[in-house]
């Protein structure tokens, strides 16, 4: 029964998973990353990914703050907003990349503030908007998971697909990467998770670091894969990038 309803919920997914992705760009973006503990440490691991992968002159900055704080709404607000609109100011910026928190903080509005206020500086500014998994993922079945990402999905979607009318004269990247967290506790669940012991632990042995869900490094890793692919083009499975662990997350993350 499970399997059936995962099987289900994919195709629903797959529609929210599509960025608009041009062909492989060679030459890297000056990003800036902002958001929460589910969203910046993607963003560090992603870090070092294009230059492995042959993409030339990348450089990126994060800006983190914890839970709501990490919001659009509460860094705007905040005093790391005055921060991340001295950086946008510069007119350097080449991709400023925000995070969904959820519907009550994370509203069009406060994504336009940032999309004017960066666009005001640098006309050529290319947006990213991600969703992560959830809190407690760890403490969740696949079914669930699956459920849940792709509600989030949908909402998160209708944000993007205004922005996206509103500013037809901006690139806007929606990519829905909490989507790898459910994959891998189905492929755990299955047993076919090689080299993973737990869900839950310290080391690369385990999809989440603590039982809040924050992604070990394997989770953060499969992430940074699919981002590479929705903001440079770079096939995962032809990358060249290793891991070292017994599963091959680019294959994972190929199917993502």
């Amino acid at each position: 029964m499970k399997t059936r309803f995962v099987h289900r919920l994919i195709p629903l997914i797959a529609v929210f998973l599509i960025a608009v992705v041009d062909e492989c760009e060679a030459a890297g973006k000056n990003c800036l990353f902002i958001g929460h503990s589910f969203f910046t440490p993607v963003a560090q691991r992603f870090g070092s990914m294009p230059s492995r992968a042959g993409i030339s002159n990348h450089r990126q900055s994060t800006v983190y703050a914890r839970g709501a704080s990490g919001s659009p709404e509460s860094l705007w607000n905040g005093i790391k907003g005055n921060a991340i609109r001295r950086t946008l100011s510069s007119g350097r910026i080449d991709l400023l990349g925000m995070t969904y928190y959820n519907q009550q903080n994370s509203s069009f509005e406060d994504y336009q503030r940032w999309v004017e206020f960066a666009i005001q500086h640098n006309p050529n500014t290319t947006f990213f908007i991600g969703l992560p998994w959830g809190r407690a993922s760890g403490k969740q079945g696949s079914p669930e998971m699956f459920a849940a990402n792709s509600s989030g999905a949908a909402a998160l979607f209708s944000t993007v697909s205004r922005l996206r009318s509103a500013y037809p004269g901006s690139r806007f990247i929606f990519l829905n990467y909490g989507v790898a967290a459910a994959e891998l506790n189905r492929l755990y669940e299955s047993g076919k998770l090689p080299g993973v012991k737990k869900l839950i632990g310290k080391t690369g042995e385990a999809v989440y670091a603590d039982r809040t869900g924050h992604g070990a490094n394997m989770l953060k890793d499969l992430c940074a894969l699919v981002w590479l692919r929705s903001i440079y083009g770079v096939s995962p499975s032809r990358s060249g990038l290793s891991f070292g662990y017994q599963t091959d997350i680019r294959q994972i993350a190929s199917r993502l």
